[in-house]
């Protein structure tokens, strides 16, 4: 994989990323996207329309090696790499934390789960997605995973939970991770912030168009840059969400 050196323009760049879902009394109001508050305020009726049913589980190790098969099988449906396992489940409990599944059924059958850990009203995150693909019959691009996204939103931001984290990314967007996933965050209204202890590098990969898109630091001050060929025209809907207070920088080359 081509990587490109940020000495010249003076950027570091965090191999990974943190996610956190501000803190506000009416989730709503922090999201960004129209189209995506469109789609969530008619979340009942959607639900009620295609027979779903979400549940809240406080999982005990049975039930989350229960689970494991599931989810085992949508990565592998999807090529991406199998991070839950019994040893995950054990090191968070040792941890302190608690473990946690909003689960989506249709006719009794999963079609969907968000497991999340859990530390008190101090602390909560989002560990692990997997879910069917299911036309929801909306015409918009709603989906079951933001369906499941929003309950965890709004159950532990009624539950007053201090640090809301939708999880880390890694930091190299259009490269390892997507474009989409990267949109999708900051239509949430997600802040990005440089996750505690992650390397800083001075280098970025690219994919094989030349381009990436990534968080970096120069002098203190956090900056969203999209690197690229001169002559590749990109547009990315994200950059309409970022928050206020992180300046975009392009680099050409």
């Amino acid at each position: 994989m081509k990587q490109i050196d940020l000495k010249p323009y003076g950027l570091l760049r965090p191999e990974k990323i943190v996610w956190r879902f501000p803190n506000a009394p009416d989730v709503m109001n922090t999201i960004k996207s129209k189209s995506l508050i469109s789609f969530l305020k008619k979340s009942k009726q959607i639900l009620d329309k295609n027979e779903l049913a979400i549940n809240f589980v406080n999982f005990n190790k049975k039930m989350f090696l229960d689970w494991l098969p599931y989810y085992q099988a949508k990565m592998k449906e999807n090529n991406y790499e199998l991070l839950a396992s019994g040893e995950w489940y054990d090191k968070k409990i040792e941890k302190g934390l608690s473990v946690h599944g909003i689960m989506m059924y249709q006719k009794n059958e999963l079609v969907g789960s968000l497991i999340f850990t859990k530390r008190h009203t101090d602390f909560c995150s989002i560990a692990f997605r997997a879910s069917d693909r299911i036309d929801l019959n909306t015409g918009s691009k709603g989906s079951i995973g933001a369906l499941l996204d929003y309950a965890f939103y709004k159950d532990m931001t009624e539950q007053k939970i201090e640090i809301i984290s939708a999880g880390t990314s890694r930091n190299a967007f259009g490269v390892i991770n997507t474009l989409g996933n990267f949109n999708y965050k900051l239509r949430f209204g997600l802040i990005p912030q440089p996750a505690k202890k992650s390397l800083l590098t001075d280098f970025v990969p690219v994919n094989d168009l030349g381009y990436a898109v990534f968080f970096a630091i120069k002098e203190g001050q956090l900056f969203l840059v999209t690197l690229k060929p001169i002559d590749l025209s990109l547009d990315i809907e994200g950059n309409r969400y970022l928050p206020e207070n992180i300046d975009r920088q392009i680099i050409e080359y």
